[in-house]
């Protein structure tokens, strides 16, 4: 009888030690299941983080490389920072225009696929396996165009993290130029249609985007509350397993993000004007000063406006200087066929010629010629009114608020910040 309890006591405690096996099996089954799953979903979200990054370089690389050359354009010349269209019937083309120059035409066609082709990628896709969607700021198109263009031109669209938080705000100075979208998995949107990509739907935003807190991806407006929301958004008041309500990623292209791509590029093609200004005549013209309010403005300047002041060694770029520019000079006042005039950029430049000192400079060394492309309005920087825009203190920053005494600052790129924005570029 002893012998026999003390079988069944080791088959009971066998069966236990089985069990807790077992049920270890199972919890390390469902943690590694969970914990594969959680890395596959953070793996997910990394490669579309990427394709997304991915797609935002090109777009500013498009907006760097526009080809100036435009003969005959008359009023709508292309300039640097125009951005294509969307593609509206998923062929991977950008549209011919998206809009009139006003924006109160073509607003749902603002709105479509990210023009791969036109962009020079591949067949870009998402973790998903979907084509990424793409949104354009009225004011940032390429057809048919809102002048000016340049650095005081601000987005024309809101968005929103998944809070509902305005991050990017159309109504006020901060709204974004554009917006790229890698979509979920369908879902049921709050509207309750049942998104279902079959190629009957494939151009119908709805069964792509989604909407949650009042705001709709598949639809905005220009220069409105009414714009983008982004991440991952589930129901957890009317569902316990927290089913998704909204799951877009959202990457943004901000005003100063397109501004730190092309002001360089607009400095560099003044420079080189300057240079070629000089081969010519051996000296570079004396600048207009900067208080003078005929250099300000998009529409042509004529003879006898923005005149030189052989008193000064810094300021605005003359339009009439003795000698003239070049008969194909962008510098000069003319806008007919020229974007540098038509788009209001010598309002935004500066420059000194003389012995002068760059702090920050890629060379060492004293420098004859320093040309500076003024960013976007920060601090209490205003440019509202032509006696704002008569100082330099609304458009220069740090010691280059102080150009009488010859120095000036650069800083690199990754420096930039809420307090200083110039592109400064010299000679040598």
């Amino acid at each position: 009888m002893k012998r026999h309890c003390i079988k069944q006591r080791a088959q009971q405690g066998i069966a236990l030690l089985m069990t807790v096996f077992i049920l270890l099996i199972f919890g390390s089954i469902v943690f590694f299941s969970v914990f594969n799953g959680a890395n596959n979903k953070i793996e997910r979200e990394q490669s579309t983080f990427l394709v997304l990054a991915e797609a935002k370089a090109a777009l500013l690389a498009y907006a760097a490389s526009v080809n100036l050359y435009h003969p005959g354009c008359a009023a709508n010349c292309r300039r640097p920072g125009d951005l294509p269209c969307p593609d509206t019937n998923n062929d991977g083309v950008a549209e011919v225009s998206c809009g009139n120059a006003s924006g109160t035409t073509g607003q749902s066609s603002r709105l479509g696929r990210l023009p791969w082709k036109t962009l020079g990628l591949g067949d870009l896709r998402d973790a998903n396996g979907d084509r990424l969607w793409y949104a354009v700021s009225n004011r940032f198109k390429q057809n048919s165009r809102a002048f000016p263009l340049n650095s005081d031109t601000l987005g024309t669209i809101t968005v929103k993290d998944s809070a509902g938080n305005v991050m990017q705000d159309a109504t006020g100075s901060s709204g974004a130029v554009a917006v790229i979208i890698s979509v979920g998995m369908p879902i049921t949107r709050q509207d309750t249609i049942v998104q279902s990509r079959i190629l009957a739907n494939e151009n119908n935003a709805a069964h792509y985007l989604d909407n949650a807190w009042g705001e709709d991806n598949a639809n905005f407006v220009d220069s409105g509350a009414n714009g983008f929301i982004s991440g991952f958004i589930k129901d957890w008041a009317n569902d316990v397993t927290g089913t998704a309500i909204l799951n877009d990623q959202l990457i943004v292209i901000s005003q100063p993000d397109l501004m730190n791509t092309i002001a360089p590029l607009i400095a560099a093609k003044v420079k080189n004007e300057f240079l070629t200004y000089k081969l010519a005549n051996t000296v570079y013209p004396s600048p207009a000063s900067f208080s003078d309010v005929a250099c300000l403005g998009i529409a042509t300047i004529g003879a006898g406006a923005c005149l030189p002041n052989a008193a000064i060694s810094g300021g605005r770029i003359p339009v009439n200087p003795v000698p003239n520019w070049l008969a194909t000079s962008i510098l000069l006042g003319t806008s007919n066929n020229n974007w540098f005039q038509q788009n209001g950029w010598r309002e935004h430049i500066y420059y000194a010629h003389g012995a002068l000192m760059l702090n920050g400079a890629l060379t060492p060394g004293t420098k004859e010629l320093i040309v500076i492309a003024t960013g976007p309005a920060i601090g209490a920087q205003t440019r509202a009114s032509n006696m704002n825009k008569t100082l330099e203190l609304n458009y220069l920053e740090q010691e280059n608020q102080t150009p009488l005494d010859n120095r000036y600052n650069r800083l690199p790129m990754i420096q930039h910040t809420h307090s200083f924005n110039d592109f400064p570029i010299s000679v040598p």
